[in-house]
């Protein structure tokens, strides 16, 4: 039984726009990393578990290497390295249209200089008669294995990957991985999600700098607090509809969208020297309209005196009311403050979105606080409710039974949401609340 973390790494390293992510994505079996012919799309370390023939290793995904042109070159080389280093195995992979470049002779010496194993992966190999002699036009490379694959449409990729079970010797294995709780951090361009994931973690995972969208694809990263699992998933910053006019602008929206669907709790960090912008309060409603638990992070508060945090507090209070049931943690992910006090702030939002309230409790709470209370008419008839059972949890979900109608004023609804609130506690948990005739 291998424990996830002590699994061996393969490393995809090589030039931006070679298919390094499309074929991580086909070894994963998932479509993971964001992929578009613009090249540089990727730019952090990305780490998913991989299996094949019943053997698993962990699989890393890595920034292009480039030319010094590009401001963001050093940030993401950097990544490289780090990703090379912890490495049991190296793919390298080249364009096999394109042949051999000079970029890919400096990288080459550096993996020599690395002193890993390594694969040559020639991709973009798409026709099947000419594989043996693409292969063997990159053998001047000097490295001892090299393969022709297209990793778009999975071609040679098995051999790939048989050779790596035999490089690496893995024996059969079951794998184990706690399930672990998943928390999407969401915010505008440029709050400090990746510097805040950075300073969790305790290394510069992810690349960061003060260029707006300097992360583009989505990055789970797992950690361990206080015997919890939790895999945080670091995003793109989601832009207004109007700015995001590029492809990859608008792949990344997506992803961090779909990325909030798979969620359980999301961190919403917000600029805390820009106020509560009205993009915070998009991003904050499609939180609540998921329905997932929300914990709100205030960050740069380094640079904030109280008089700042005060009136951003009113600024809360006035834009994100709906989400009023939030915690809120002043943070700077800069210098580290108040950052570790995060996990147990989640601890207690995740135990509300799981809390389930006992039927003998919600009968006293029924009785209390709703058995009387006039909610109008329908059709000539007083509407009168009849009992409310919980339906599910994560999020805490009710059922509301009444004699006549299946629709209840918005004004009785939060009425509803506000006593059980007051009552259960639910700190951080949307609260989702159906009406039923019954």
């Amino acid at each position: 039984m291998t424990l996830s973390g002590s699994l061996p790494r393969v490393a995809i390293v090589g030039r931006p726009n070679v298919g390094k992510s499309t074929l991580f994505n086909r070894i994963t079996g998932r479509r993971r990393a964001l992929v578009s012919r613009e090249p540089g799309m990727t730019r952090d370390r990305r780490i998913e578990t991989a299996e094949w023939c019943g053997r698993h290793f962990r699989i890393v995904d890595t920034g292009g290497m480039q030319g010094d042109e590009n401001i963001l070159s050093p940030l993401i080389t950097a990544q490289v390295k780090k990703a090379v280093a912890d490495a049991d195995l190296i793919l390298f992979v080249l364009d096999g249209r394109e042949g051999i470049t000079g970029r890919d002779q400096d990288i080459a010496e550096f993996l020599r200089r690395a002193n890993r194993p390594v694969f040559v992966v020639v991709n973009k190999a798409d026709s099947p008669s000419r594989t043996d002699q693409t292969a063997a036009e990159f053998q001047e490379l000097g490295f001892e294995h090299t393969f022709a694959v297209s990793a778009e449409h999975g071609t040679n990729v098995d051999e790939v990957l048989d050779a790596v079970l035999e490089r690496l010797q893995l024996a059969t294995s079951t794998i184990l991985e706690e399930q672990a709780i998943p928390v999407v951090v969401l915010g505008k361009p440029n709050a400090g999600k990746s510097t805040f994931l950075n300073k969790l973690l305790g290394e510069d995972r992810l690349v960061t700098s003060d260029i707006p969208g300097t992360t583009r694809d989505t990055v789970d990263i797992e950690l361990e607090e206080g015997g919890l699992l939790y895999r945080f998933v670091d995003t793109a910053g989601i832009r207004k509809k109007g700015q995001t006019k590029t492809v990859p602008d608008k792949l990344a929206v997506i992803h961090a969208l779909k990325s909030l669907e798979k969620s359980e709790i999301v961190c919403l960090m917000i600029d805390a020297t820009e106020g509560v912008t009205h993009q915070d309060a998009v991003v904050a409603g499609y939180a609540r309209d998921a329905g997932k638990a929300v914990l709100l992070l205030l960050n740069k508060m380094d640079v904030m005196d109280s008089e700042q945090r005060e009136s951003l507090e009113k600024d809360i209070e006035s834009k994100l009311k709906f989400i009023s049931y939030a915690p809120r943690l002043y943070i700077s992910a800069k210098t580290g403050q108040n950052v570790k006090k995060v996990f147990s702030a989640l601890q207690r939002v995740y135990r509300s979105y799981s809390q389930r309230v006992t039927t003998s409790e919600l009968n006293a709470f029924f009785d209390r606080s709703l058995a009387n209370r006039y909610l109008g008419s329908n059709k000539g008839k007083p509407i009168k409710l009849k009992y409310i059972t919980q339906a599910g949890t994560r999020p805490p979900t009710f059922v509301l039974f009444t004699n006549a109608s299946s629709y209840l004023h918005f004004s009785h609804m939060r009425y509803l949401e506000n006593q059980l609130r007051m009552q259960f506690g639910f700190e951080g948990a949307t609260i989702r609340i159906k009406v039923k005739r019954g």
